[in-house]
């Protein structure tokens, strides 16, 4: 009986979490929502976007966005993530990562701390 309260509320949390799963962008950075977590990441963090392999466990190649950051940490935007597979797939997520890398320059050409970069 424990077990499956358990069970229960574990599952509940996780359908929770699924709910808000996902990457939100804005002038001051990206918010990544993931099942486990929510990281924020500033742009004034942020080096460079890039779009390609998402990696992982999957035997399934899929594609996504990564904010790759000053520091040397790689930030996977698994909230993005589309399969490889096919044509249409590639053509989303060339359209929702459109915007990352404007709202990145746009970011860096008017912060003052950026542009001393």
């Amino acid at each position: 009986m424990v077990l499956y309260i358990v069970i229960t509320l574990v599952s509940a949390a996780g359908v929770c979490r699924s709910v808000r799963l996902g990457v939100r962008a804005d002038a001051q950075g990206v918010l990544h929502r993931g099942l486990e977590r929510s990281k924020p990441v500033p742009w004034c963090q942020v080096r460079m976007v890039t779009t390609g392999t998402a990696g992982g466990g999957s035997p399934i190649p899929t594609d996504t966005a990564t904010l790759v950051l000053y520091d040397g940490e790689d930030v996977v935007l698994t909230g993005m993530v589309t399969c490889a597979f096919t044509r249409r797939s590639v053509v989303r997520l060339a359209r929702r990562t459109a915007r990352l890398p404007a709202l990145h320059r746009s970011h860096h050409a008017t912060c003052p701390t950026c542009r001393n970069r």
